[in-house]
């Protein structure tokens, strides 16, 4: 059936569910009026730094993957076979901190401290987090410490 009026935007997939498919939005729930009433916009995210082989699968594979995983978690089994939008790879869209990154920001922390006289700042999305809201607090925060050094300028 029409999944529009699922609760909630969207659904995260631990790999214990044995999919391929990391999460879906439900993006005609989020957006209404994106398509017709008798359809639904599904956006899915797909491989990540466990998986990065699906990236480089042909589209046609990826597509079946991505509805066989769809099938197993949100859709029935009868569900009508998809009508895919289109398909963007980015082979390293979100950035994945690996062990020892906390040790890295405290000694880059310390780098910028130990500069004399101040006014070096390192910033960006492996500072702070990579979901955008992490990143636009980060970089507010970061223009207050900018401005009071500017200030004392």
């Amino acid at each position: 059936g029409n999944l529009q009026n699922l609760p909630g935007f969207g659904l995260l997939n631990p790999r214990t569910e044995g999919v391929r498919t990391l999460g879906t939005l439900w993006s005609s729930s989020l957006f209404p009026g994106r398509c017709p009433d008798d359809y639904n916009i599904l956006l899915n995210y797909i491989g990540g730094s466990r998986d990065p082989e699906i990236g480089s699968m042909p589209e046609g594979d990826v597509i079946a993957a991505v509805d066989k995983d769809l099938r197993k978690v949100l859709l029935q089994a009868n569900a009508p076979e998809p009508k895919v939008l289109g398909i963007k790879v980015w082979p390293t869209a979100i950035p994945q901190y690996e062990l020892g990154h906390l040790e890295l920001m405290k000694e880059l922390e310390s780098m910028e401290s130990d500069v004399e006289g101040g006014g070096i700042w390192i910033c960006g999305n492996y500072r702070s987090g990579v979901a955008f809201p992490d990143c636009v607090t980060f970089g507010y925060e970061h223009a207050k410490v900018v401005k009071e050094y500017l200030d004392k300028k």
